[in-house]
């Protein structure tokens, strides 16, 4: 797999990505596609030095870093193949502003395509496996790039956002006998994790992890701070989580809520309400009056309305695009 190379204009030269030598110029170059898009940047120095220690991704092998003429960062191409059953691997693709119409984007979809073909043994033999990548709404350069090179649009998803008032927000009494309580670090971890699988297990797209993938995205791609990770307890029982981080990636403005979800025993009760009004209320006492999330602006339970109700609105979008590397057997939850 190290001699997969990604075939280039004239120009520009592909190598693998040294986490310690490469990361700033990563970040950087992510940032600038992302200001150009949205105005404003989306990825720190952490985020991006803490993605290439997942444990399924390796440097030379899972991620490309493409370079100009003058020795400059152009574009990044990485392949996460993060899921337990090896069936949904994600590529990130970032490519410099000025270098979309280039033809790198082309060579590094081609060089990412290959790579999943390597991985599909991976999978059970009666399964469908499928790269999937998202790009930013906005990005119609990106999007034709894709298309043309026979990935299929899958799913939209929406960044929502609300701003505060001065006055706290006003929290909804809990069912009873429902209390909230933050993260003990060190502890909790692995009952969240249950929580989180079981809170989304019935969403589009979802897919079995390890734990071992998701606490490390869970605590060390963003500042890990247990004092906002709220646990809706029934008596010893995790009924629901909001799992939110200081601030939104490149937007110190902004709180973020990484994860909302409620098990399904106790859905029905406004519990979801409750836990993310309580999520704005601590943002509000921290200072912060822009919170932001993500959701599937078609989720299949119903999530797109219980923010809405919340006052949130959709403020950005994201493409899932799809490219089927083998039909088979769909065990991801679609329906």
């Amino acid at each position: 797999m190290a001699g997969i190379d990604v075939e280039l204009p004239p120009g520009f030269i592909g190598r693998w990505i040294d986490p310690d030598a490469d990361s700033q110029s990563i970040t950087d170059l992510c940032n600038a596609a992302a200001i150009a898009e949205y105005g404003t940047p989306n990825a720190t120095l952490q985020m991006v030095r803490e993605s290439y220690n997942v444990p399924s991704f390796d440097p030379r092998t899972d991620g490309r870093l493409v370079i100009d003429s003058l020795g400059q960062a152009a574009a990044v191409g990485e392949f996460y193949d993060n899921d337990a059953e090896h069936v949904a691997p994600f590529v990130y693709l970032r490519v410099r502003p000025d270098l979309l119409e280039s033809g790198i984007l082309e060579g590094l979809i081609a060089w990412v395509e290959r790579r999943g073909e390597a991985n599909v043994h991976l999978a059970a033999p009666e399964l469908r496996v499928a790269l999937h990548t998202n790009v930013p709404g906005v990005n119609n350069e990106m999007q034709r790039a894709v298309e043309r090179s026979g990935w299929q649009l899958e799913r939209i998803y929406w960044t929502m956002e609300i701003e505060l008032d001065e006055e706290a927000p006003v929290v909804p009494p809990l069912p009873e006998p429902i209390t909230i309580r933050t993260a003990v670090p060190d502890q909790d971890e692995p009952a969240v994790f249950e929580a989180d699988c079981e809170a989304f297990a019935d969403h589009y797209g979802f897919v079995p992890r390890t734990y071992d993938n998701w606490l490390q995205f869970a605590t060390q791609f963003n500042p890990y701070d247990p004092s906002l990770w709220f646990l809706a307890m029934d008596r010893d029982q995790i009924a629901g989580i909001s799992l939110c981080l200081p601030e939104a990636s490149g937007r110190p403005e902004m709180g973020w809520v990484s994860e909302l979800g409620v098990r399904p025993a106790w859905r029905g009760k406004g519990l979801g309400l409750a836990l993310l009004k309580h999520s704005f209320g601590e943002f509000h006492a921290r200072g912060k009056r822009q919170v932001g999330l993500g959701v599937d602006s078609q989720s299949l339970t119903g999530a797109t309305r219980l923010y809405e109700r919340a006052g949130m609105h959709a403020a950005r979008d994201e493409r899932e695009y799809e490219l089927v590397l083998r039909e088979g057997r769909e065990i991801r939850k679609t329906s």
